[in-house]
């Protein structure tokens, strides 16, 4: 049954196949020849018709990339359900391709922007957007920064939430954690490949021929400074003047930037990078096989509310 379904449409088939290039090209081109809204003099911005402008070009762009994507990258491994890994893999048919929480497409956004932000106005890092693909394992990635040969840095934007949970705590989240390991197991394992390779990467290769990843440290930026769970903008002023208070922010003015950094001599690295490996080698043996994982399998897991999947998904946690 699921080979019939990859052979119903034709010409996603044909557009999986297109080099990265030529998709963005037919994107721009789509976007661009939808037709022209009538504009009446008067006219206002519409909240509700950008929504649906936003829901049409989350449809185009996630289309696009689903039926391009090739390889594993660290977030499949750190934060993703294995079915969801598979399946985008397998080119699995999807009837709308749109983000299930058109919200997530402002956050890619702003995202995009903090990255910027501190990697153009910062010399710290002697490397950047470091590209690393290995061919062997279908995996395909891109380190946000590296200092030296024994520091990996993560940049990440992220709601007040997890901004509070993140300073209270004094530790990672989970997922981010998990994402300076695959990087990690990554170098260590397959750092000849990668510079061997003869594929072509956009941004550039490692520059070093070892490293020896001693630190991990994650740049977290709160892109908002409002609880879900404040009703009121007068409760939103006093949450952010407290903020200020613990930070300090008349001696620090970027109180919104906080910095987590975990030395691996401090625990035992081999239980996640096997953790790292094996999920590596399972997401393969089902895309080998051309087939879904098994329900049992241990790397399913409930992260329904961003699958674009979730409404049809046979494995939902109900």
């Amino acid at each position: 049954m699921f080979e019939n379904l990859l052979n119903n449409d034709e010409e996603d088939k044909k557009n999986s196949n297109l080099p990265q290039q030529e998709i963005k090209e037919n994107l721009k081109e789509e976007i661009s020849t939808k037709p022209l809204i009538n504009y009446n003099e008067g006219r206002t911005f519409s909240i509700s018709l950008f929504e649906e402008e936003l829901r049409n070009s989350s449809e185009i762009r996630n289309k696009a990339r689903f039926l391009n994507t090739k390889n594993i990258n660290a977030y499949h491994i750190a934060d993703s359900c294995i079915c969801l890994i598979v399946k985008e893999l397998l080119n699995y048919p999807l009837p709308s391709y749109a983000d299930s929480w058109l919200p997530l497409v402002m956050r890619q956004y702003i995202g995009n922007a903090v990255h910027s932000c501190i990697q153009d106005n910062s010399a710290q890092f002697t490397e950047a957007e470091v590209s690393i693909k290995v061919p062997s394992i279908m995996f395909s990635g891109r380190i946000d920064n590296i200092i030296n040969n024994d520091v990996l840095v993560e940049i990440k934007s992220c709601k007040y939430d997890d901004f509070k949970w993140v300073i209270k705590n004094k530790k990672p989240r989970q997922k981010d954690f998990y994402q300076l390991m695959v990087y990690k197991y990554i170098l260590e394992n397959h750092l000849k490949e990668i510079r061997e390779s003869t594929e072509k990467t956009r941004t550039q290769k490692p520059i070093l021929d070892s490293y020896n990843i001693q630190k991990l440290q994650i740049i977290y930026v709160s892109h908002d400074l409002c609880a879900s769970d404040i009703d009121s903008i007068n409760d939103s002023v006093k949450l952010v003047k407290t903020l200020k208070k613990i930070f300090d922010s008349k001696n620090n003015s970027l109180f919104f930037i906080n910095s987590i950094e975990l030395d691996v001599k401090t625990f035992d690295s081999k239980i996640y990078l096997d953790w790292v490996e094996s999920k590596l080698k399972r997401i393969k043996f089902y895309v080998d096989s051309n087939k879904l994982p098994d329900p049992k399998d241990e790397f399913i897991e409930d992260k329904c509310f961003f699958c674009v999947y979730s409404k049809s998904c046979e494995y939902k946690k109900r």
